[in-house]
């Protein structure tokens, strides 16, 4: 699991904040030049990860080299398992003649060691010389015998000797290239959540240099608390509204069944808003007068806008996530108001189905500190129905 240390939070990237902390009155105040030092260590996290990746990948390619090593190996043990085969083979038959010659042998001596017989070997002897040649001849059958045994014995534990070898060494070859498939399966794990972990980097990057670009264009020095830029540059406004003008809430903010598996909590951070219209043409509307932070495409949230908003002299921040591809219709640093249409419903990003994700947050989110910038419940400054799956039709009247 890769930890991430302390970034530049500019968005949420698949639910990672999982906190709502109210803002303190003693929070540093952050400046354009804080913002761009953050976007230097999130740009230098980046590097690094670039190169944990790379590195990876040599190990990867390590492991799969010596992964072909092994099958080479083992081809070659293969190789050698088919000749020792033919081997034990070649082996057997002359085991076979082995047995049929002591058989023979074994037989002759059963026949020469009765007593008529071996009387009558021995007195056909025609002098002392030949007495003894033909004892003689008797006492080698007997270690010849013997000799073959030893013989026949000796091939059986080389046969099974060579048997056990060629097994051993190939069960470690098995082994090693498990071990190895073992490791490349980590190496490749953790190689996909750091392509995943350096997507999310430069997709924060990216909203990070907007949000920088849009404060210089606004005339924000670096050394300007944004805070005080922002309220030269925010438009007032009493309130949030909703941000459709017709549709139902289907999940809300906070835990929820994992909707992609079925199984486990994940944290929502938003609420998510649906329609009964199968055409899929829910305009989306700014919730407030503000002005638009980002836009974009996450492979997590989809096509995207965020805005931020002046109300009541506390800043905030909207965001809309899963719209149509092609439907945006706003600009970073354009002013809007609750009667600008920012996009069309979608599902685009990782979503199950069409709807606006829809979230709300205290601070300049892309721009505040961790403290000044949190997620809180949409229902906490919009009103919606209370209950879920239960309709509005406008973006004004008040539910209980």
């Amino acid at each position: 699991m890769i930890k991430r240390s302390k970034i530049f939070n500019i968005i949420l990237i698949v639910c990672v904040l999982f906190f709502n902390i109210a803002m303190p009155s003693n929070v540093e105040a952050k400046t354009l030049g804080n913002l761009k030092s953050e976007l230097e260590k999130l740009l230098k996290e980046d590097q690094e990860v670039s190169n944990k990746i790379k590195y990876t990948n040599e190990q990867i390619n390590k492991a799969n080299n010596t992964i072909n090593q092994l099958y080479k190996e083992l081809d070659r043990i293969g190789a050698e398992i088919e000749q020792t085969n033919k081997e034990i083979a070649e082996l057997g038959i002359k085991i076979d003649e082995k047995g049929k010659e002591i058989k023979n042998v074994v037989s002759f001596i059963q026949m020469s060691s009765s007593d008529s017989l071996y009387l009558e070997y021995i007195a056909g002897a025609e002098n002392l010389t030949d007495f003894v040649y033909r004892l003689s001849v008797s006492q080698q059958l007997l270690e010849y015998n013997d000799q073959l045994i030893k013989e026949m014995n000796q091939m059986i534990t080389d046969n099974n000797n060579k048997k056990e070898e060629l097994n051993r060494k190939q069960e470690e070859a098995k082994n090693k290239q498990q071990e190895l498939y073992n490791n490349l399966k980590v190496l490749n794990r953790e190689r996909t959540e750091l392509y995943e972990y350096n997507f999310s980097l430069e997709e924060e990057i990216a909203l990070a240099r907007k949000t920088i670009d849009m404060y210089i264009q606004a005339g924000c020095k670096d050394h300007e608390d944004l805070n005080v830029c922002a309220n030269k540059i925010l438009p007032p406004d009493t309130k949030l509204w909703r941000p459709t003008m017709r549709g139902y809430v289907t999940s809300e903010f906070g835990e929820r069944i994992d909707p992609f598996t079925g199984k486990g909590t994940v944290y929502h951070s938003g609420i998510d808003i649906s329609d009964r219209y199968k055409d899929n043409s829910s305009k989306i509307y700014a919730a407030a007068t503000g002005k638009v932070s980002a836009t974009g495409y996450s492979s997590s949230m989809g096509y995207y806008v965020f805005i931020h908003h002046n109300i009541n002299g506390e800043k905030m921040t909207t965001s809309y996530y899963h719209m149509r591809a092609g439907s945006i219709t706003v600009k970073t640093g354009q002013l809007v108001s609750k009667d600008t249409v920012i996009g069309v419903m979608g599902t685009t990003g990782s979503s199950t189905g069409v709807h606006l994700h829809f979230g709300v947050s205290r601070g300049l989110r892309m721009a505040g500190t961790d403290f000044n910038s949190n997620l809180v419940n949409p229902r906490t400054y919009v009103n919606f129905p209370s209950s879920l799956y239960r309709d509005w039709s406008d973006r004004t009247r008040r539910y209980n």
